[in-house]
């Protein structure tokens, strides 16, 4: 019988580096190498010798990365979007729920799809693996540390059965690990931020949270000409520059080509051209919004890091410049961090608009909604539709009112 160490680096011999097995090869290859009272079958013996490889050759964690074609195939199509199609005021106000399947009073409805993501993920992808949550570490810590303990638990996941699935342990397999066996940082749809954008016609616009730069390409495809941001992660601000530069790059794909002017500060940077973008490496609460602003704003719109959620940067020399490193109390992250920020915004801007849902830490959930009223009321609350319902259970008369189905939303709130 071959050394299972040879028949993993044998079956990592493909575009990706990562062993790779057809079905029929897979459970042959369990059943060899099982062993009485394991967990399941060749588990104690296949994922060691996983992980000797993956420490061994080090390949690169095999997520699906968009090239840039892809960016750009995005950006135009995301530039012709008519916002109108993912825009609904028809629906029946009372099948609006939210996650924890509360009705909601929302002004209308934004039905958008993840199909554009790739205008900011092109450069955030890798970025994105690196967060982790509050009760596990990233994706990527996991992987480049496969003799670590949560190596194990990410990998049993391709001993999941699933009803009529026969599928190979490719990178499709691994990508699937990733997100349900892990944890990867979701992406906020360029295309919401374009609709919010175009819907409310403003110009200037400021992001206190740029995160995966997701809402940094919906302005730069909408009509909105200047945008101000922050955000104390420095692997995402780093990125943010190349981000600016190749947008300008295609917007300079016309007629009357601009000159695009580029300024680094260190702690923030400056792009002029066909939009101007003003971006700073700083904690929101740390920045003087009336300095640098310098005029009013017409719309602050964001997605802030929840309290207690994900880890941005861990491990990183900007950890401690996170929120969820800097309050690791509720209270403290209101007073010190949300709540300053806001009474900010609400002073240089004409509106703010706030996606956030109320966090559940350790089965306890933190009521932030509530305080956003008590403290500046909600104009209104503009509903972003989710694909899937919060349970993730199968549809039943629950999921009904009156034989109407729910429409479950994401809140953003007007204030």
């Amino acid at each position: 019988m071959k050394r299972i160490d040879d028949i993993i680096s044998e079956h990592a011999n493909n575009e990706f580096g990562i062993p790779m097995f057809g079905y029929d090869e897979w459970k042959s290859l369990c059943a060899e190498h099982t062993k009485e009272g394991e967990l399941k079958p060749g588990v104690d013996t296949i994922i060691p010798a996983i992980a000797r490889y993956i420490d061994r050759f080090k390949p690169k964690i095999p997520i699906a990365r968009p090239t840039h074609e892809d960016m750009v195939s995005s950006f135009q199509k995301l530039q012709q979007y008519d916002i109108n199609k993912s825009i609904t005021t028809d629906f029946i106000r009372e099948t609006v729920r939210n996650k924890f399947s509360e009705e909601v009073d929302v002004e209308y409805i934004i039905n958008a799809g993840h199909a554009l993501n790739d205008v900011s993920n092109h450069f955030h992808c890798d970025n994105r693996y690196t967060c982790g949550y509050h009760s596990k570490p990233s994706n990527y810590e996991i992987w480049n540390d496969p003799h670590g303990k949560q190596f194990r638990s990410l990998f049993l996941y391709m001993w999941r059965d699933f009803v009529n699935e026969q599928d190979p342990i490719d990178q499709h397999k691994y990508r699937a690990m990733f997100r349900l066996s892990g944890y990867v940082a979701t992406q906020f749809k360029p295309v919401v931020a374009k609709v919010v954008y175009d819907h409310y016609a403003v110009k200037k616009v400021i992001d206190i949270s740029c995160g995966w730069g997701d809402r940094l390409a919906g302005f730069y495809t909408s009509k909105a000409n200047d945008y101000l941001g922050c955000d104390p992660n420095t692997a995402s601000y780093e990125l943010y520059k190349k981000q600016c530069l190749a947008y300008e790059e295609i917007l300079n794909q016309n007629l009357f080509p601009v000159e695009v002017k580029f300024e680094d500060h260190g702690d923030w940077f400056e792009v002029v051209g066909n939009k101007r973008v003003r971006i700073y490496n700083r904690p929101a609460e740390d920045i003087d919004w009336k300095e640098v602003t310098g005029q009013q704003y017409d719309l602050m719109f964001t997605s802030p890091p929840y309290f207690g959620i994900e880890k941005y940067a861990e491990g990183q020399t900007c950890e401690d410049k996170q929120s969820w490193k800097r309050y690791n109390e509720y209270n403290g992250w209101r007073d010190n961090f949300f709540y300053p920020v806001m009474d900010s915004m609400k002073e240089v801007c004409d509106s703010v608009m706030i996606n956030i849902v109320d966090p559940v830490v350790k089965n306890k959930r933190y009521r932030i909604e509530d305080d956003i009223r008590s403290r500046y009321g909600i104009k209104s609350i503009v509903g972003m539709k989710l694909a899937r319902r919060p349970s993730g259970k199968k549809e039943s008369g629950q999921y009904r009112v009156n034989g109407d189905k729910l429409n479950f939303i994401e809140p953003v709130y007007v204030i």
